[in-house]
Order: C-alpha cells, then structure tokens, then sequence
C-alpha cells in the first residue's frame, strides 16, 4: 500500500536491487581466483626449474660415481694392477749409476708395508752399489698375469717374465738377463702401492 507523503507529491517507490553490482562482483571473484591460479602455476613453475637446475648440477657427482664403481669392479682392478705392476717392476730392474739417489727414491715410493721396512734398510747399500759397479740397465715386461684378487682389500697379485739388458763394470757389453717375479701390490685411494716382490723359477 502506498502512502501519499505530506507534501501530496507520490513516493518514489524503491527500487529493485540491479543484477549489475552482482555481476560486477562476480566478475571481480573471477578476477581474483584467475590471479591466484596464475601466481599458484608460476610459483609450480620456478620449482620445476629449480629441480631441473638441481638435477643437472648433480649430473657430474653421479657420473663420478659411476666411473667410480666401474673402477672398482674386479676387472678393472686386474687390468689397473698389471699396468702399475709393470711400470714398478721396469723401473726396480732398470737402474741407472747417474741416477741412484732418485732410484732409490722412487722405488719406495712406490712401496708399502714389509716390502718398503726392507727396502729402506737396504737404501743406502743399494744406491752405493748401482753407483760404484757402473750399472746401467733396461726392462720390458714380456708377459703378465693375474694369479689372485682380492676385492675386499683391493689387493692383487700378478706375475711377470721381464727381460732385461744390465751392464756394469763386469759385462761392460751388456748382457741379456730373464726374471720371472711375483708381484702383490694393493690400491689405496687412486695410488697402487708394491707390498711384497720375489722371483720365482
């Protein structure tokens, strides 16, 4: 019902409520949630690239790892030991007198345990001896083979035929000598080190 105002003017009826405000704020949420999503895929973004970044630095610790475990497998142990074996052996048999202070050195160097108690003894007997009887000698390695491994302890044992050519104050033209020789010798970090050396028949 409506009532005429003192003035006699008629009311203004109120009006309805407009669907606009509603859409506009509709609208807005829309707006808003859209925002939220967007900022929600590049934060998901920047992780995933972060996780890329990660994984391609870590890239070269595995592959080290790897290369690491493949060293290690008893294959390459055996062909390891052979190469370092014979370098060490050449050079015990292959004294020179111009060099025996260096000689010596090198030899235990490469040396560990009892086998370097002993060579250390003899050092100075050994270095005066190359010296005085004029030595001088070349080796190769004419064959070699693995006879044990031990992975545990990375040990190995090879055994050698060297072929030597030795001159000294007795054979001033040289002659040509054959060894067969046993050889241990183990890895300690990235260094093969001779434990034990005999000669055998």
């Amino acid at each position: 019902m409506t009532s005429l105002r003192d003035d006699g003017e008629q009311p203004v009826e109120p009006e309805e409520a407009s669907d606009e405000g509603a859409v506009l704020e509709t609208g807005e949420s829309d707006r808003s949630a859209g925002g939220r999503v967007s900022r929600w895929w590049y934060v998901l973004i920047a992780v995933l690239a972060v996780l890329a970044v990660v994984a391609i630095a870590s890239l070269p610790h595995q592959l080290s790892q790897r290369r690491e475990a493949r060293d290690n497998s008893e294959a390459a142990l055996r062909r390891q030991a052979v190469v370092a074996v014979s370098e060490a052996v050449v050079e015990l048999t292959s004294p020179q007198s111009g060099k025996a202070n260096s000689y010596v050195k090198d030899l235990l160097a490469k040396a560990t345990g009892s086998f370097k108690a002993e060579l250390s003894q003899m050092a100075k007997t050994l270095e005066s001896t190359v010296q005085q009887a004029n030595v001088k000698a070349t080796s190769t390695v004419s064959s070699s083979a693995v006879t044990s491994v031990n992975m545990k302890e990375k040990s190995v044992v090879v055994l050698l035929t060297v072929t030597q050519n030795l001159t000294n104050k007795a054979a001033p033209r040289g002659e040509p000598r054959y060894y067969r020789m046993r050889v241990s010798t183990v890895k300690r970090h990235d260094k093969w080190l001779i434990s034990d050396m005999r000669f055998v028949a």
